[in-house]
């Protein structure tokens, strides 16, 4: 494996870690309420094959929410906003001390359970998630 390939696997293990989240649009319709994504969450995500588990809290307010996730290896803070197409996340974080910018889509597939995509900036390198309120 060359050093690319290594650096590349690492940054997605670290950034694949920060969760995401989910809102309940589906068929619902999407307005300023508060759109249930308040409490906790358990988020896996894959990324480059790596799975790893984190643990959050949200705090909703209308349209839009922050929430932070826990992980073995430290905390990422994320910020977002729910519309009809669905939620639309960020956080910030580094790898091997480069600056890297997390974004997260996702959507519920019900009110307790949902999956999307993140994207790590300046990378490019994407994986998966689900999310499971408890």
């Amino acid at each position: 494996m060359n050093k690319i390939h290594i650096v590349f696997a690492g940054l997605a293990a670290l950034c694949f870690s920060a969760p995401i989240m989910a809102e309940k649009v589906g068929a619902q319709n999407v307005g300023t309420q508060d759109m249930g994504l308040s409490g906790n969450w358990k988020i896996v995500s894959n990324v480059g094959g790596k799975t790893r588990l984190s643990d959050c809290n949200f705090v909703n307010t209308g349209a839009t929410f922050t929430g932070q996730c826990k992980r073995d290896d430290g905390t990422t803070v994320l910020t977002g906003s729910v519309d009809k197409a669905g939620i639309h996340m960020t956080g910030k974080s580094s790898y091997i001390g480069l600056p890297i910018t997390l974004t997260y889509e996702a959507k519920l597939t019900d009110p307790k359970n949902g999956k999307g995509t993140v994207v790590i900036h300046p990378f490019g390198v994407q994986g998966d998630f689900t999310m499971t309120q408890p």
